[in-house]
């Protein structure tokens, strides 16, 4: 079994893809900091998952705004790859969300006010 947990913060508004099979994908990139060190030496790392959410309703994008807090949970897919021109080896790090709940909104002009006592598993997607 392969089960992956992201939290973090979206980098730009999702965007949505219509497949030919009808269904919807909503993309968006993931980022996610981490520290390593102790002390004066301790850095703050950034990492950045794109996140592929397979979804029947397109309300989710009105909440999928830039520095939205999400959590995702979902499966991970690497992409390596070769540049032909720097023959460099590229890892892409992919995750084929199964759940995603937005746990800090950013405001947004087309977003509905979610219902006093309501919470992101209220809502309509």
């Amino acid at each position: 079994m392969q089960k992956i947990i992201l939290s973090g913060n979206l980098g730009k508004d999702a965007e949505l893809n219509k497949l030919e099979s009808g269904r919807n994908c909503v993309r968006f990139n993931v980022a996610v900091n981490s520290s390593k060190g102790k002390g004066e030496e301790k850095q703050t790392l950034t990492q950045w998952y794109g996140v592929s959410y397979f979804v029947n309703s397109e309300a989710i994008l009105q909440y999928l705004k830039k520095g939205a807090k999400v959590v995702v949970c979902g499966s991970l897919d690497l992409d390596v790859f070769t540049s032909e021109k720097s023959k460099q080896v590229f890892v892409n790090a992919n995750v084929l969300a199964t759940d995603v709940e937005i746990v800090g909104f950013v405001p947004s002009e087309n977003a509905q006010e979610l219902p006093a006592g309501a919470t992101p598993d209220d809502m309509p997607f």
